[in-house]
């Protein structure tokens, strides 16, 4: 059940409760006025000794029963503050996609022990270069070669970097790479489905794929990262920048910018420098601080990523 949908569902009950007390003390009050009438002691004892009480509760619970049914019956929920913008527009020249489908889904190194990939299977996937596990498993990283894995590699004689290492060289010298490293090189949902042919990938691997992507769909969608705008090719080139939070010129919207780059909150103390992402962004997500953060201007966050990453998204900022 949704939030909203709860909420509602909870006041419904709350009023309900209400009005079955109410009901009561109305069967009560009832019962007073039928024994004042209609019964000689009830007659004396309400009339002359607790006649003010009597009256002042029979007229008391008329009067809140009927401002009670009247709440009920005018009762409206609060609006739900919904974006001014579409909230899966993107910066121009970009595209939406669902997140599993992109680049920036990487599998977990217990995702891929689960689909458990084979070394020429790994090979298959395009991934394995020089050039590709000197970079992305630097010396000093989490993940880096080991020194029996560099020898390895120095000693294959390689004079072309980007050369694809071979399966029999990825297993025949050595060179074994853990899960952690393979999560760290980048494998991707998309790169797996879209290589799935050449990777030979079995129908019990495509299972455990498929679930495992739908686990993550179902995640993302709670976390409102389920789309994902991303460059196309006809869009201009970005590079990541840096928001200097203690600079003279940083306006509050900026500041606003490297706390949600942050996960902070609105109003969360921050200093330092903060690196934004400009090669990407979770739309629904940005969207949905921007209504939180600036029910007044409901783009400025959006409009402050534009500006800090010198983007154009016209859909969102025409000034």
């Amino acid at each position: 059940m949704a939030g909203t949908e709860m909420d509602k569902y909870k006041k419904l009950r709350l009023f309900r409760g209400t009005i079955a007390v109410s009901a009561a003390y109305a069967i009560l009050s009832f019962g007073i006025i039928l024994t004042i009438y209609f019964t000689e002691r009830g007659g004396v004892f309400v009339e002359e000794t607790n006649f003010p009480f009597a009256i002042s509760f029979c007229i008391g619970m008329l009067v809140i029963i009927g401002f009670l049914i009247y709440k009920v019956n005018t009762f409206e929920e609060t609006p739900v503050r919904t974006s001014q913008y579409d909230n899966t527009t993107c910066p121009d020249f970009w595209k939406l996609i669902k997140t599993v489908d992109s680049d920036f889904e990487l599998l977990t190194a217990g995702d891929l022990t689960d689909i458990n990939l084979d070394k020429d299977q790994l090979a298959s996937l395009k991934l394995i270069t020089k050039a590709l596990l000197l970079a992305k498993l630097p010396n000093g990283s989490e993940n880096a070669l080991s020194v029996s894995q560099l020898s390895t590699l120095n000693d294959m004689g390689i004079s072309d970097d980007n050369r694809l290492l071979t399966a029999d060289e990825i297993n025949s010298l050595g060179l074994h790479l853990d899960k952690g490293q393979q999560a760290a090189l980048g494998i991707t949902p998309k790169l797996i489905k879209e290589n799935k042919v050449d990777v030979n990938l079995r129908d019990n691997q495509l299972t455990i794929l498929n679930s495992i992507v739908a686990e993550k769909e179902r995640l993302n969608k709670l976390a409102n990262k389920e789309h994902i705008c991303v460059r196309t090719n006809s869009a201009p080139n970005t590079t990541n920048t840096t928001i200097n939070t203690e600079g003279n010129n940083v306006t509050n919207n900026i500041l606003q910018l490297a706390r949600f780059e942050k996960g902070l909150e609105s109003t969360s103390p921050i200093s330092g420098s903060v690196d934004v992402k400009c090669n990407h962004l979770y739309p629904i997500e940005m969207a949905a601080k921007d209504v939180k953060w600036n029910p007044d201007n409901q783009n400025d966050l959006r409009c402050a990523y534009a500006s800090t990453c010198g983007l154009s998204w016209s859909s969102v900022c025409q000034n």
